[in-house]
């Protein structure tokens, strides 16, 4: 028996719904399901147990549908520093916490406290990235009391 078609005989197939999705501190995913009828050879087994998942979306029909292409997500850290000042800048509660009410704002106040001129400038000079990191973007994240891979998912 080849290696296919030992896991097809060790599956068991069960319906779930998707419940929660977020990244933790490791940069890990935590998904969450809901399951109504779950096998109970599953409940059985041990915390931690580790499994090989095939998932197929369906839709009302119980009909396959195709996935969608890559979005491509990028951890926090892996993004151009201007990058992030631009997602931290379209955030309401970014706005919030600094009590601005825009966008436009908020990129106005990330550029005087960073003395720069335009965000991309923190991809370049590390000295002003430096001012960003340590006046703006750990500040915020405290603020939230989560890393930002939590945030951003």
């Amino acid at each position: 028996m080849d290696e296919a078609a030992r896991a097809v005989a060790a599956s068991q197939a069960f319906e779930a719904k998707k419940d929660g999705l977020r990244q933790v501190q490791e940069g890990d995913w935590k998904l969450t399901l809901t399951v109504r009828d779950l096998p109970s050879n599953i409940m059985q087994h041990a915390m931690g147990q580790r499994y090989q998942v095939v998932v197929v979306a369906i839709d009302d029909n119980e009909q396959p549908i195709p996935p969608q292409p890559e979005t491509g997500h990028r951890k926090w850290r892996e993004m151009r520093p201007s990058q992030r000042a631009a997602l931290l800048c379209k955030r309401a509660d970014f706005q919030v916490w600094r009590g601005l009410t825009s966008e436009d704002e908020a990129a106005n106040w990330v550029r005087k406290t960073c003395s720069i001129s335009s965000r991309s400038e923190l991809d370049s000079l590390t000295w002003k990235l430096k001012r960003f990191e340590g006046l703006i973007e750990e500040p915020f994240f405290e603020h939230l009391n989560r890393l930002p891979d939590e945030v951003y998912q």
